[in-house]
């Protein structure tokens, strides 16, 4: 008898492994398809902030924290420098959000690729049996009709077996075979610079830099294009340093392979000893799919999505793909959402990845370390101390919004969309550095804390909720009584109306991915239609 379930996951990924952490936590039964290709290099530095309050409504960003701890008194910090014993040139500090501020209940932490999908896989076992694993074996779509998909699971040891499902979504990176199955194609600059990862162990390294701390150091000389990071405990890479030499050749990349000395040492500034541990080559891309989704297959992450890492928004762009899509799935699957909700994902998420890819690309493209270079940066006279200052400034003028971007990380909206109701209100003037909170339908909910310090996003609950701030009003009775006859899931929590100020509104209806689907300051009638347009059953 054939094996069904409600979503096949091809990829397992920390994107395809949160997305199934998400739909178990939901209820739903799930099978993760993963080929268990090993990735010897620990990819992906950070969750951030937003990455990591949506970890935090799936109980996850403990978690994180514990499974990485970040050392006490350890330096987030990014330099650009002359060399590793040079002349520091301009510190980004608090760079990707990596300090606490009062616009979230947390902030960036650090963690690579594999811990953080070894976690939430391990989490996932643990937690929901209700959904399955088959690991070393691939996907592939087989068939789709209106009411199901059929995939072909095949396992490295020969066996294979067809399973159905109601969705299929495809979160198996750049070279997804979920997304060329449905016709689906990525469009854009494909490969337009290469660059190489060089990882080594060096105790002696930082005791021979003179600069003072950081995560990173981007060095700006003449001879090469690298920048040193990782190393003295930090993240979860232990004494592991990664040098990137960017924007070289295939040619340049098997020449430093052979002999990777004398380019680590031209970078550094100074020979050290060291022991080389591995590399990756990878390609600079800018690539957005020209759809998200077709019929019954969705794809998400690097599928759906592909750019260069600079800025940090890669792994964070997938995740929260998944947070889109996951309780829109759940919502589908259990009955109170309809097929505009499952629509609203590409409309959403689409314009996101567009967003991300192109700022990526302009952060690849702003500078890169040997970018800064000019005659006399290192002569030790007041000539060489004006050009220093005036090549700091360029770099700060020119990378402050890759190191520094609360506006695209927190400030993004989905609206339009079809399942968001416009208040006919101006979208804020965001900038990629400048985040203003808002509450305008589309946006993140602002962050705020209770009386007791309890932030307004751990008493959201998994269906919708509904934000009171009027204590005389009976608007949260009425909607409580129309959810209930729709059988969809809501709470309402009742706010004092100092709050009003920060959300615009006596009335707020938020979707379980923290986003405003509605706002006003009294209700629509009937009450129910905003419920029907906010869970895609019919327009409002």
């Amino acid at each position: 008898m054939q094996k069904s379930y409600e979503v096949v996951i091809v990829g397992g990924g920390p994107v395809g492994m949160i997305l199934a952490y998400d739909l178990g936590m939901r209820g739903i039964n799930c099978l993760v398809v993963d080929d268990g290709k090993p990735s010897l290099a620990k990819k992906a530095g950070s969750c951030n902030t937003r990455t990591m309050e949506y970890l935090r409504a799936l109980s996850l960003s403990d978690k994180v924290k514990a499974a990485a701890p970040i050392p006490p008194g350890i330096s987030l910090d990014v330099v650009f420098a002359t060399g590793m014993a040079g002349k520091e040139l301009h510190r980004f500090s608090n760079c990707l959000g990596w300090q606490q501020t009062d616009q979230s209940p947390e902030r960036t932490h650090m963690i690579s690729q594999k811990t953080l999908r070894d976690l939430v896989c391990e989490e996932t076992r643990r937690r929901f049996s209700q959904v399955d694993f088959a690991f070393d074996a691939t996907g592939t779509l087989k068939s789709q009709t209106a009411d199901e998909v059929t995939v072909a699971v095949s396992t490295k040891d020969g066996g294979s077996d067809v399973v159905a499902a109601r969705f299929l979504i495809g979160c198996d990176g750049g070279a997804s075979s979920v997304r060329k199955a449905m016709g689906g194609k990525l469009e854009g600059e494909a490969s337009t610079a290469g660059n190489l990862r060089v990882l080594f162990h060096s105790p002696q390294f930082y005791e021979m830099t003179t600069l003072r701390p950081a995560q990173q150091n981007w060095i700006v000389n003449a001879e090469v294009n690298a920048s040193f990071s990782g190393g003295r405990g930090f993240r979860d890479d232990g004494d592991i340093i990664t040098a990137t030499f960017w924007n070289i050749s295939q040619e340049q990349s098997r020449e430093i392979l052979a002999d990777p000395a004398p380019w680590l040492w031209a970078a550094a500034g100074f020979e050290f000893p060291f022991s080389f541990s591995h590399s990756d080559f990878w390609a600079t891309h800018n690539l957005v799919a020209d759809r998200y989704r077709e019929g019954r297959v969705f794809i998400a992450g690097d599928a759906a999505h592909l750019h260069p890492p600079t800025g940090g928004l890669g792994l964070n762009t997938g995740i929260m793909d998944a947070s889109n899509l996951g309780w829109k799935l759940a919502a589908y699957l259990k009955g109170w959402a309809g097929e505009e909700l499952l629509e609203s994902y590409e409309a959403e998420r689409q314009s996101i990845g567009k967003r991300v890819v192109a700022q990526a690309n302009h952060n690849y493209r702003s500078g890169l370390p040997s970018d800064f270079y000019e005659v006399g940066l290192l002569e030790e006279s007041t000539e060489g101390e004006a050009i220093r200052a005036r090549v700091g400034e360029r770099i700060y003028q020119m990378k402050n919004d890759e190191f520094n971007a609360p506006g695209l990380v927190l400030g993004y909206t989905y609206a339009p969309s079809p399942v968001i109701c416009e208040d006919g209100t101006p979208p804020e003037p965001q900038t990629v550095v400048e985040f203003i909170p808002s509450a305008r339908p589309g946006n993140r909910l602002p962050h705020s804390v209770d009386d007791h310090g309890t932030p307004i996003y751990d008493r959201l609950c998994s269906g919708l909720s509904l934000i009171v701030t009027d204590p005389e009003s009976l608007a949260g009775e009425q909607v409580a009584r129309e959810a209930r006859a729709l059988s969809i899931p809501l709470k309402i929590i009742e706010l004092p109306e100092t709050t009003r100020s920060l959300y615009g509104a006596k009335l707020l209806l938020v979707r379980p991915d923290q986003h405003v689907a509605w706002r006003g300051d009294a209700l629509p009638t009937p009450p129910s239609s905003i419920l029907t347009k906010v869970v895609g059953l019919t327009s409002l």
